[in-house]
């Protein structure tokens, strides 16, 4: 039998929920997503292409390289990592050098106050706030900016609740690309006939222009009366009034990429 390329990978957390196990790839838990503002580093999602490289640090080099003094218009910086694929080439990604001139783009060495996990990039990693990251690059353009999203967390899909509760408390988080921060969060359990606002958690030290961090939000809402069940669905407008469509039906594809209607959250009502 050939060797496991993944054996070597690094352990992770029993409550991760894997959706693919080699290369590995897993979401953190939505049940406990909202208890802190900085995801906890074994609870943060895992979104690997090939083997974790095992990397000593002390040994570890990071090569800038530069074309021997000529001059010449350049449009972009290319990142490549330490993974490789079966045939020896490393995974890599590239920005517009508009981009990886400003301030916001960082080559990490910590994550959380301590060094970078292994799934996560040890010993070195570039951060480009605001951007996606492509997925095995191949001819490289571009590289599009997420639009504005909006996550309900809690409750679960399907929840029963008691009619005589007469209320029911909602978590969830709001992001958009480009720096933009979140300006408001609205919920709504008619169907969108009517919202109300949400109170909402930022990070103090981030002004609305360069908001690279998600929002969080809560929000305890009536159980609408003489119903079997209903949906809780949730929108956020960002500092440009970006707002999420109402369905899907515009931005469908068949890998769900960048999917960001209003997301609605099914909720059964027991008398």
């Amino acid at each position: 039998a050939e060797p496991d390329a993944f054996s070597n990978d690094p352990e992770r957390h029993p409550a991760l929920l894997v959706r693919n196990a080699k290369p590995f790839n897993a979401e953190s838990p939505p049940s406990l997503l909202t208890d802190h503002f900085y995801t906890p580093n074994e609870l943060f999602f895992v979104r690997n292409h090939l083997p974790v490289p095992d990397i000593k640090t002390e040994d570890h080099r990071l090569t800038v390289e530069t074309l021997n003094g000529k001059t010449i218009d350049l449009s972009h910086v290319h990142f490549e990592g330490s993974d490789v694929d079966p045939t020896g080439t490393p995974y890599g990604a590239s920005i517009p050098i508009e981009k990886a001139r400003g301030n916001e783009v960082i080559v990490a060495y910590h994550m959380n106050g301590v060094d970078i996990p292994r799934d996560h990039g040890a010993p070195l990693r570039v951060i480009v706030p605001g951007n996606v990251g492509a997925r095995q690059v191949k001819w490289l353009r571009r590289i599009i900016e997420y639009p504005v999203q909006c996550g309900i967390c809690s409750p679960a899909p399907n929840t029963k609740v008691d009619r005589d509760d007469e209320t029911l408390e909602v978590s969830g988080y709001a992001w958009s690309g480009g720096g933009r921060g979140i300006i408001r969060i609205e919920i709504s359990v008619d169907g969108g006939e009517t919202w109300s606002s949400c109170e909402m958690k930022q990070d103090e030290k981030q002004d609305l222009d360069h908001m690279y961090a998600w929002t969080l939000f809560k929000a305890e809402v009536k159980i609408p009366p003489g119903v079997k069940e209903f949906n809780i669905i949730a929108k956020a407008v960002d500092r440009s009034y970006n707002t999420q469509p109402e369905t899907a039906s515009g931005i469908w594809n068949v890998r769900g990429l960048l999917h960001n209607a209003w997301h609605r959250v099914p909720i059964i009502v027991k008398d």
